[in-house]
């Protein structure tokens, strides 16, 4: 591998849940699209932080990590995922430069622009599984590798 050659960026989101077992989303701004919180690791950051910064940034809130949900693989897109499950510990929700509303969602009634990547994850983070989930998620009109979920 040379220096020029493209390799993966790494983002860092999270499943935020509160007591009622809700999860938090955010709209874009651009779009429709109901995502979870998260975004870029920068330099030298570690990733935890980098959710926790994210969704302060995103939403208002302060989190914290409780654990590791997982490791995610979008191969066309170069994105290397972790999503983290956290809680709110203080702060207030409010809207951002980057997201025009941000809500709590009983998993079951998730918004009808969610992906289904963030659909996967929400499940992920809910399932009361221990070891992290490893997936290679489909670039959009993709079928999921061989092997994968």
């Amino acid at each position: 591998m040379t220096d020029d050659e493209p390799r993966f960026s790494v983002a860092a989101y999270a499943v935020v849940t509160n007591a009622d077992g809700q999860v938090l989303l955010t709209r874009r701004r651009e779009s429709d699209d109901w995502v979870l919180p998260g975004g870029t690791v920068e330099q030298e950051e570690p990733p935890w932080e980098a959710a926790v910064r994210e969704v302060g940034e995103e939403t208002g809130l302060d989190v914290d990590v409780d654990r590791l949900v997982g490791v995610y693989v979008k191969r066309r897109e170069r994105d290397l995922v972790l999503l983290l499950a956290a809680a709110p510990v203080g702060g207030a929700l409010r809207t951002s430069a980057e997201r025009d509303r941000v809500a709590f969602f009983d998993p079951a009634g998730l918004p009808e622009k969610t992906s289904e990547r963030d659909r996967e994850r929400i499940a992920d983070a809910l399932s009361g599984t221990e070891r992290p989930i490893l997936s290679v998620q489909p670039s959009a009109g993709e079928r999921p590798p061989a092997g994968t979920r």
